[in-house]
């Protein structure tokens, strides 16, 4: 019953997350597995038996002169670890290990999903919105878009709300990378041979923007400069780029990666001249070997997915609320036909990363039946020492006839029962 009322909610919570990643509505059926439920229900049936008719033929099988030793023993004490190590305590005690290597399981997602969060990401979310648009769902070139871009971007510039706006083909947190291998420009393409005081090529994101989006994401220029509008939208433009240090550490270990000139594998091979180098910053909360960055003029690195960045001014709560509400409002205004997908502030778009949202999941899952588990193992002591203390009763009464204080009978069962 529990799960045929919880598959609704816990459906729906997933779907919702889903569409935040996937950008598409998704509809589930759900319904349970009636073979699952069987197969439940008839080990429930056996269980019950099992552990209802294992204690009856014990009983059954009672010898006196055993039960007389046995009662013997446990007046003078050395039946004390028989007693502990009873078939009832044991399976308390793996019960009780059990639950909590589920709960211990929770805690790790849990911390994994908290650590996630105070990561440094090197860039500033608190005053940002970011717009994700897709052309390739409208009948435009590449040519148009990028003219349809400009515009808007001029034109949000202008609000006096806006403190810088930009676009780019990748963002941090939009669990969809493009990557290409680079190199050196005197670097072989085949990275099997040749020079082997080259250093070898590596694999970076490759993400095409406009001047001012490092400044829109508070992302410093370590040394050289930004791109110019013309470098951005003209395709005829001398070939520049900008890298990460982590990139230029790797391409230029012993020399100054600024002024040198680099390529890409798979694009058309042209030779790149490195203009500027600024600082890390993730792209992803999990992320564990080291990344590199290759940033292109947005001409050189279009594709029809785009990523708005705006800064606001003020950075409150209310005003980063209202300045996403007049942000659609423009840009309904500019064009109305802008193939908007997700249009929200930068910290709800990077809190629902899917390797921050899948740890969080974990920590939920596992703590839902951590909590389950610990439940049922705390009613298995009770009813375990519950059995005992009727057991005892006798002995409980010798103890206060003898002077015992409730008190100490209360402390002598808690003991036994913490142990």
């Amino acid at each position: 019953m529990i799960s045929f009322w919880t598959n609704e909610a816990m459906i729906s919570a997933l779907a919702d997350a889903l569409e935040g990643i996937t950008h598409a509505s998704l509809t589930f059926q759900p319904a349970l597995a009636m073979t699952v439920v069987g197969l439940t229900f008839a080990a429930c049936v056996v269980a019950t038996l099992w552990f209802g008719l294992a204690p009856a033929l014990r009983a059954s099988r009672r010898d006196v002169v055993t039960d007389i030793k046995a009662n013997g023993a446990s007046a003078t004490g050395t039946g004390k670890w028989n007693r502990f190590f009873a078939v009832r305590n044991v399976l308390v005690m793996a019960q009780i290990a059990l639950s909590l290597g589920l709960l211990f399981s929770a805690s790790l997602f849990l911390r994994g999903a908290l650590a996630a969060s105070d990561i440094p990401l090197g860039f500033e979310e608190s005053d940002g919105v970011v717009t994700e648009m897709d052309f390739s769902l409208r009948n435009v070139t590449p040519a148009e878009a990028q003219s349809s871009v400009a515009s808007l971007v001029g034109q949000i510039n202008a609000l006096p709300a806006v403190q810088r706006a930009a676009v780019s083909t990748q963002t941090p947190m939009s669990n969809s990378e493009i990557d290409r291998r680079v190199m050196r420009a005197d670097a072989p393409l085949e990275q099997s041979g040749g020079d082997a005081d080259v250093p070898e090529g590596a694999v970076a994101l490759y993400a095409g923007i406009s001047p001012g989006y490092f400044e829109t994401l508070s992302v410093r220029i370590l040394r050289g400069r930004d791109f110019t509008e013309s470098e951005s939208r003209d395709a005829l433009a001398p070939r520049v780029a900008i890298i990460d240090t982590s990139l230029a550490q790797k391409l230029f270990p012993a020399g100054d990666a600024l002024g040198q000139f680099v390529r890409s594998a798979g694009a058309d091979g042209a030779e790149m001249e490195i203009v500027g180098i600024v600082g890390e910053h993730r792209y992803e909360f999990l992320q564990v070997e080291p990344t590199y960055r290759l940033f292109v003029p947005l001409v050189h690195g279009y594709s029809g997915r785009l990523f708005m960045q705006t800064r606001l001014r003020d950075s409150s709560s209310a005003s980063v609320s209202a300045g996403v509400a007049s942000l659609r409002r423009e840009m309904q205004r500019v064009n109305p036909d802008l193939p908007v997908l997700k249009h929200e502030p930068l910290n709800v778009f990077i809190n629902r990363d899917a390797s921050l949202w899948s740890a969080r999941l974990g920590a939920m899952v596992f703590g839902l039946f951590g909590t389950v588990a610990l439940l049922l193992s705390v009613l298995g002591v009770y009813c375990v020492k519950a059995y005992a203390v009727a057991g005892r009763t006798r002995e409980i009464g010798i103890r206060c006839a003898l002077g015992a204080k409730p008190s100490d009978i209360i402390g002598l069962v808690m003991v036994q029962g913490a142990r």
